[in-house]
């Protein structure tokens, strides 16, 4: 028993500490490619999203001034109708009453009969 508790004892040596000049320059060149491919992946995910979010305004302009051209046709064509309703059932200000009366039944109003 006494035996295996010295094996326990002895330093144990990790698989990710390097063991020479090598060792330490793998580490470094794979940290350092580790580094450059993190940051070339931020930036293009940057860029990109940079890019879709500038579609996607464009897209929504275009589709917002088309809803707003219907709108506008929409609203042009009831005021259109509402002003041809109102001309067609008042008559204008300066008529008078008798001349409305006269042109609803067809008659001048200067003609006696």
């Amino acid at each position: 028993m006494a035996g295996h508790g010295a094996e326990l004892s002895l330093p144990r040596r990790s698989w990710f500490r390097p063991r020479g000049l090598f060792g330490k320059y793998v580490i470094a060149f794979v940290g350092l490619i580790v580094l450059v491919l993190g940051t070339n992946a931020a930036l293009e995910a940057w860029f990109t999203y940079n890019y879709t979010i500038g579609v996607l305004v464009k897209t929504q302009s275009d589709k917002a001034e088309a809803a707003a051209r219907r709108i506008q046709q929409f609203v042009d064509e009831i005021e259109r109708q509402i002003s041809f309703a109102t001309r067609a059932s008042v008559p204008p200000p300066s008529s008078s009453i008798s001349q409305t009366t006269s042109s609803c039944y067809g008659r001048s109003p200067l003609s006696s009969s």
